[in-house]
């Protein structure tokens, strides 16, 4: 992912997700129940997982490869 690359708007996921960083850094953005949001920056080697129902958006800092795996949705 190039730098400069984002998703700026936090939204929920019905399911479980993961990240990943392999190279780069990512800063990862949740928003809690009670509405505060939070950022942390992920470099190569970090992990985050982030619970289902969470509204979170990334923005690529330094150009990033990194994995992300859902979990669920396979259901139907």
């Amino acid at each position: 992912m190039p730098a400069g690359q984002a998703d700026p708007h936090p939204r929920p996921q019905r399911h479980p997700e993961t990240f990943h960083i392999l190279e780069g850094t990512v800063r990862l953005f949740f928003e809690d129940a009670a509405g505060t949001r939070t950022t942390e920056l992920l470099a190569a080697g970090d992990f985050a997982f982030v619970p289902a129902g969470t509204p979170h958006a990334y923005g690529v800092e330094e150009a990033a490869r990194l994995t992300g795996t859902m979990t669920g949705g396979f259901e139907r």
